[in-house]
């Protein structure tokens, strides 16, 4: 019964081991992504790192206010490369891409712990309104002329019929006097529409359906379960490894190994998680088709970096643990219980099998020795050796006392 006990026990064990290594890495992925995606700091760097640095973000908020305050597709599809760089620099300096998005990512943040259907996302265009109806209008407007080709003689027919006065200029660059006048108009006409931009300009929310709010608010209770649980995934691991090791281990040596193998085993598996995602990874699997073209590129570098931080983490987390695990096999494998002398042994034995005499009387003293004489035969003759049978319990006691041994002692 004991036997069978103990098998039953060994496997449940195994099990249980089993299933510390299949929970530990989905466990300590679930905790990095949430350790990295709600953790302000380190979502402001990337988001900083890819959508400022790399200029992608400026360029597209230039292009949209462009369109607003200069006139449309038409008046700007003759910038190049340089000038939009140069109105980037002109009409949104770095400082206030990154107030903005450290504004909104605490909004978002806000957001998952409030009522509201959707995050409320808005930028700041005080200082941009300030710039444009400055020296960046001016020199929006100069751009803006400057990379018009020259006038055909029909265009410059429409200058000089009077359709500068009109308000309907050819798309062209006159010479003088209608360049002056023209730059002159621009300008006026960017200052005017600068002045129309609202302080705050709101994003994601204003024309917001049922279906959206409805997906909205699907996303913030999936995020509140990633940010919850992610904090406490790594309490399952753990408790199967106090499971295994209540049912199996049973010495110093059975600790050390039924700790160590389902550390080792449960690593490993996780750092071959993570380079056969970063194989996927970096065979392009991360695309977003709908994005717009001015930040696509951007967006997949921020998510290549976002999950970057969580493959590092993973793999570091899996290095340690591997490490561990095998400096505890290790010891399990050198480590030897202290045993007995096997002089000590037949000590015990000797003393354990040796007869209690009570003391009672003399009488029953002498009574109880020479019932020993008779039963001991008669005595040997002086000068020979009596040979006396071998006593096999001192072998047999010091057998019992070697420890039982099972997967791990």
């Amino acid at each position: 019964m004991s036997k069978t006990w103990s098998t039953l026990r060994t496997g449940a064990a195994v099990l249980l081991a089993v299933a510390f290594c299949l929970s530990l890495v989905p466990s300590l992925l679930l905790g990095d992504v949430s350790a990295v995606l709600f953790e302000s700091e380190r979502m402001t760097t990337l988001l900083t790192s890819t959508l400022v640095r790399s200029g992608a973000l400026s360029t597209y908020a230039v292009s949209l206010l462009s369109e607003k305050v200069g006139g449309g597709n038409q008046v700007t599809s003759h910038l190049t490369q340089a000038d939009w760089a140069n109105l980037t620099r002109t009409l949104i300096p770095a400082s206030w891409q990154e107030e903005q998005i450290v504004a909104n990512l605490d909004g978002f943040y806000a957001w998952l712990d409030s009522s509201d259907p959707a995050p409320h996302w808005s930028v700041s265009l005080t200082d941009i309104k300030v710039g444009l109806q400055g020296d960046g209008g001016k020199r929006l407007a100069d751009a803006l002329v400057n990379s018009w080709p020259p006038c055909s003689i029909q265009q410059l027919q429409e200058y000089a019929s009077g359709a500068s006065a009109q308000g309907t200029l050819p798309i062209c660059q006159p010479p003088e006097p209608y360049l002056g006048e023209v730059r002159q108009g621009l300008g006026q006409e960017v200052n005017q529409r600068a002045a129309q931009l609202p302080d705050n300009l709101a994003l994601g929310n204003a024309s917001m359906t049922a279906r959206t709010a409805t997906g909205a608010e699907e996303l913030k209770i999936a995020l509140r379960l990633l940010r919850d649980f992610g904090a406490v995934a790594w309490l399952l691991p753990l408790l199967l490894l106090l499971l295994v090791l209540a049912l199996a281990a049973r010495s110093v040596r059975g600790l050390l190994g039924w700790t160590g193998v389902p550390l080792a085993v449960g690593a490993l598996l996780g750092i071959l998680l993570v380079l056969m995602l970063s194989v996927l990874r970096g065979r392009g699997l991360i695309s977003l088709p709908g994005a717009p073209v001015a930040l696509r590129a951007s967006v997949v570098s921020f998510l290549g970096l976002l999950l970057r931080s969580v493959f590092g983490r993973l793999l570091i987390e899996s290095a340690i643990l591997l490490f561990l695990g095998f400096v505890l096999v290790a010891f399990s494998l050198v480590f030897r219980p202290r045993l007995k002398p096997a002089s000590a042994l037949a000590a015990a034995d000797s003393v354990g099998n040796a007869p209690v005499r009570s003391a009672a009387s003399p009488v029953s003293g002498r009574a109880e020795a020479a019932s020993q004489v008779r039963a001991a035969g008669p005595p040997t003759p002086r000068g020979s050796t009596e040979i006396l049978p071998k006593d096999s319990s001192s072998q047999e006691s010091s057998g019992d006392k070697t420890p039982p041994r099972g997967i791990f002692g």
